[in-house]
């Protein structure tokens, strides 16, 4: 629980401090549509090469495996979000 689970906040804080608050929803439903499409696809795909390959499962979690990582490694090289300086408030007139 605490692996799946507990990097929703992770993730809700990630999102708001790489793309803002004007973005969230924006960004959080990409990932949604995304997270769909690879929910749907993944057991079709595991499914389809457990029939079709030998050792079928096994090519498929490495394949998942593989493009997981590779999701890990992208977020890890991401740089990291630059601070936006505030604006100072207007003295004086319009």
């Amino acid at each position: 629980a605490v692996g799946h689970g507990g990097g929703a906040p992770v993730w809700i804080a990630t999102r708001a401090e790489y793309f803002g608050r004007k973005h969230y929803a924006t960004i959080s439903g990409y990932g949604a549509v995304l997270m769909l499409i690879g929910s749907v696809v993944g057991p079709i795909f595991a499914g389809v090469l457990s029939d079709h390959v030998e050792n079928g499962y096994a090519v498929s979690f490495v394949t998942m495996a593989a493009l997981a990582g590779l999701g890990a490694v992208m977020i890890v090289f991401s740089p990291p979000p630059t601070p936006k300086r505030a604006a100072a408030p207007r003295l004086g007139g319009p």
